[in-house]
């Protein structure tokens, strides 16, 4: 058989399921699948015919990164203002109100083209008008988990025709592009009705669907769970029913020992995001060293670039150790290797995807990055996996594949015109931001943007 792309030399991380290593290991694609991964000599010897061949000689490889809780159109927020309790309410949703389609395509083009230059070759998006986004998606390469937000109250779309639009999205695309995966998202327990969850949780269970939902993400939430059914966020969503089964659960920052168990019980996925949290400036960040000490499956993911934030998954795992270090100290320690699970393996399981992602097996999809190991950041490399958390950053990416396809080389996205997108989203982001003022002509008291007065 002749591999269509041999790649030889490389640092090989497989994250198999005996996590080897190769430190002259060679990997080989056929039709999109990894075919081989082994020592250089032994597949150059298996495979002496191949259509391309890559020598990644001083370079790592790594599966590619999985993003699993994103809003990709919320680019247009970065920086926007200064983090404040509350601000999903105060600021993203009016804001969010003023979006059309359109803003949402190319705001989802700018967020995906970010994702993919941070490291990331498939992300779990979470957002309104979600047919635009995976549209963007399409352009990009991206693989993704989409969901199309559901809301019965506060958020800026609500209602019957949100669930329509969720419905339909799910139908038109379950079969449209094998990268994309329709997914069921419920907005948070505070902001859709249990009548809706109930009805959510059923039509998962009937289709083999994922959820995806924000959980005890704010102090906010909490508070009106607790008014409303005299619960937390976790008991409520364990008393209809809702956590057991395929449930994707962003943030959980705000848990009991009683909620931690239920979510282990019911085999919840959590999503730590660590820069996100801790920009909120709520009083505690996700506790994963007590989540994953109870069997708990974390994951990690970036939210979106509000704020001080962006959508970079390579700092993440760095942040995230950094973050449960300060927080916990003593029993928060976690090892490279296992911070590096986090991005791959177990966030594939996760998102149901660990039969096609996750680690550099035969037989799973060829998403990949390669990165240069010749930087000073990463010199001498005493532990490989140490290196790849903790010294790796997006400059340092050479090559990304999906499906075999390089996406990304020398740090230019294929078949995007990066410089034209930019400024085509400076000019939606004016647009969207002279609608909101003129509805919510407070919120200039809320924003840092520079142009509010001169507007471009």
């Amino acid at each position: 058989m002749v591999p269509d792309v041999l790649i030889t030399h490389a640092t090989i991380i497989s994250m198999d399921r005996a996590r080897r290593v190769f430190w002259d290991g060679a990997l080989a694609i056929r039709n999109g699948q990894i075919l081989d991964v082994g020592e250089s000599k032994t597949l150059r010897s298996k495979y002496p015919k191949v259509k391309e061949a890559i020598d990644a000689s001083n370079k790592l490889l790594l599966p590619g990164y999985i993003n699993a809780h994103t809003h990709i159109a919320m680019a247009l927020f970065r920086g926007l203002y200064t983090s404040e309790p509350g601000s999903i309410y105060s600021i993203m949703f009016p804001i969010e109100g003023s979006l059309e389609p359109e803003d949402v395509y190319y705001l989802g083009l700018l967020g995906a083209v970010e994702c993919l230059k941070g490291g990331a070759t498939c992300i779990a998006d979470h957002y309104y008008f979600m047919e635009e986004v995976a549209q963007a998606i399409n352009v990009v390469g991206l693989r993704a988990v989409l969901g199309h937000t559901i809301a019965d109250r506060l958020a800026p779309f609500v209602g019957e025709r949100e669930k329509k639009r969720a419905f339909r999205f799910i139908r038109d695309w379950r079969e449209k592009n094998p990268r994309i995966t329709p997914v069921l998202a419920p907005h948070s327990p505070e902001t859709v009705s249990a009548e809706t969850l109930r009805e959510l949780k059923r039509m998962s269970d009937e289709e083999d669907i994922l959820l995806h939902i924000h959980l005890a993400q704010s102090p906010q939430e909490v508070e009106y769970i607790s008014q409303v059914y005299a619960t937390t966020p976790v008991e409520f969503l364990d008393s209809i029913g809702f956590l057991r089964g395929n449930l994707l659960a962003a943030h959980s920052v705000f848990l009991s020992d009683s909620d931690i168990e239920r979510l282990r019980s019911n085999q919840v996925s959590v999503v730590f995001c660590p820069t996100s949290q801790v920009s909120y400036l709520y009083s505690d960040v996700t506790p994963v060293p007590e989540l994953l000490a109870s069997g708990v499956r974390v994951v990690l993911g970036t939210d979106s670039a509000a704020g001080p934030g962006n959508m970079n998954i390579l700092e993440e795992p760095r942040i995230a150790s950094t973050v449960q270090l300060f927080r916990a100290r003593e029993n928060a320690q976690l090892s490279p290797q296992r911070i590096l699970e986090m991005v791959t393996v177990d966030a594939a399981a996760a998102l149901k995807l660990d039969g096609q992602i996750g680690s550099l097996e035969p037989g799973k999809r060829a998403d990949l990055i390669l990165i240069d190991l010749q930087n000073a950041a990463l010199a001498p490399i005493n532990d490989i996996y140490a290196a790849a958390v903790y010294g790796v950053i997006a400059p340092y990416i050479d090559t990304i594949m999906i499906d075999g396809e390089i996406v990304l080389s020398n740090g230019i996205v294929v078949g995007v015109d990066e410089k034209q997108l930019v400024e085509k989203a400076a000019d939606i982001r004016t647009a969207v931001l002279k609608r909101a003022l003129e509805r919510h002509p407070d919120l200039s008291r809320s924003l840092t943007w520079q142009e509010t007065r001169s507007l471009r």
